[in-house]
């Protein structure tokens, strides 16, 4: 596992025998695993505090890493037939970290968003915002089409997913739209696409086929 850093915690516990109280804070600095660098996280920090009784769980917290991931989380989680009510905040996620995953791939770009959940545990729901910026990927360059900025929102509840909108907006007036519904399983998928790509992009594709 390769386990690495430090951990300090501390917990107080008040209440009754039938309804105790918990409120506890926690720090994790430069946690280190094996798993984290095949995932291209060298190390993470980590900071944590909430309260718990017997229905509900309160949380804030926050990760940071060296390679630019950012992410906060804040709200409550059902220790009983509750709902959800969280807020995620993704500031920044570099998608180069992917490359640990995808090598050969030379991803950039910076990844960020928020999204606010929602519903049962066993049935969640979502709203979201979502905005990548300066996407490059060697398929991409290859193509001509990077860097591409993306942005994209909408929902999802019933295990559908509800695209409000998509847009992607690349060189030379590259622009790509779309919008609709789609579902986990079963019928009712909708999406429409509309957009405009310049001819010039397809010349690297064509003269890579001896066809330009």
């Amino acid at each position: 596992m390769k386990l690495g850093g430090t951990v300090d915690a501390d917990a107080k516990i008040g209440g009754t025998r039938q309804r105790p109280e918990i409120r506890f804070t926690m720090q994790g600095r430069r946690i280190a695993a094996a798993a984290l660098a095949q995932a291209g996280l060298r190390t993470l920090d980590v900071h944590a505090e909430g309260s718990s009784s017997t229905s509900r769980l309160n949380l804030t917290a926050a990760v940071t890493s060296p390679e630019g991931l950012n992410a906060a989380v804040s709200g409550a989680v059902p220790l009983d037939r509750g709902d959800l009510a969280l807020a995620v905040t993704l500031k920044a996620f570099p998608l180069a970290v992917l490359d640990a995953a995808l090598p050969g791939q030379a991803l950039g770009g910076s990844l960020s968003g928020s999204a606010k959940i929602a519903g049962k545990l066993a049935d969640p729901a979502a709203m979201f915002d979502l905005k990548a910026s300066g996407v490059t990927a060697a398929p991409l360059v290859a193509a001509g089409a990077a860097p591409l900025d993306v942005t994209a929102a909408g929902s999802f509840a019933n295990k559908v997913l509800t695209l409000s909108s998509a847009k992607v907006r690349g060189p030379q007036g590259l622009t790509l739209s779309a919008s609709g519904r789609v579902p986990l399983s079963g019928d009712g998928l909708a999406v429409s696409v509309s957009g405009e790509a310049p001819l010039s992009l397809a010349n690297r594709l064509l003269a890579d086929r001896g066809a330009q």
